[in-house]
């Protein structure tokens, strides 16, 4: 972030120092002004703001936060937060990001093995469950990849997999509005949402765990 408010004291002719207080104090008043000082696009201000409030968050928790960390938390805010946020910018957003997080894919397919490899060590076993079919997902360059790395690591590691992604876009293929199973933050899953995943959740598990109570059939992967 020190470019970025090197940057912005350029643009708006004002201190480093000022610039810092602007960004970083509290409320909102002062990055509005900085950014209005700018002259920089009204769309580039709710990028802006979460990556500052990642940043105050990250000094408040005493921590220090390295590229990945910086971005993943990015995301997090950015599909979590900020409410009067309109989908069609946060989407923008995130894609945005994106297009510059390096090896997200890679890195999270270590970091699937290594916590399966841990938890078989302790006796569990495992069903992963891919990414949710919604706006903010489907706004991710490459969401298609992460659901393909977590089917890929389920079969290497002898894991479940319930493939909610896929469920959740043959609803949507099928007529379904995004509406009927989305709040309007455009990502988390409203109740009825929630209760139909949760049903075929159950539902696969039992089946796989115990078929032949249900069907008589012999298990099917899911």
């Amino acid at each position: 972030m020190k470019v970025v408010q090197w940057s912005l004291a350029h643009l708006s002719g004002v201190g480093l120092k000022r610039a810092h207080d602007l960004m970083f104090g509290r409320g909102l008043m002062g990055l509005k002004s900085l950014h209005s000082k700018c002259g920089l696009p009204q769309s580039c201000y709710g990028l802006l703001m979460a990556a500052c409030d990642v940043v105050k968050d990250a000094k408040e928790e005493g921590i220090a936060l390295d590229p990945e960390s910086f971005g993943r938390r990015l995301i997090e805010a950015l599909m979590t937060r900020y409410e009067n946020m309109q989908t069609v910018e946060r989407s923008k957003n995130l894609e945005f990001i994106g297009r510059y997080a390096e090896d997200r894919v890679r890195k999270i397919a270590k970091r699937l093995r290594a916590g399966i490899d841990i938890g078989k060590s302790l006796g569990a076993n495992f069903v992963l469950m891919n990414l949710q079919y919604v706006p903010a997902v489907v706004a991710l360059p490459d969401e298609e990849e992460y659901a393909r790395v977590m089917a890929d690591v389920a079969k290497e590691k002898g894991a479940g997999l319930f493939r909610r992604f896929e469920i959740m876009r043959a609803w949507y293929k099928d007529g379904m509005p995004y509406s009927q199973f989305v709040t309007s933050d455009g990502l988390h899953l409203n109740d009825f949402g929630q209760k139909c995943i949760g049903k075929l959740l159950s539902m696969a598990i039992i089946d796989t765990i115990a078929p032949k109570q249900l069907t008589g059939a012999p298990a099917k992967p899911h």
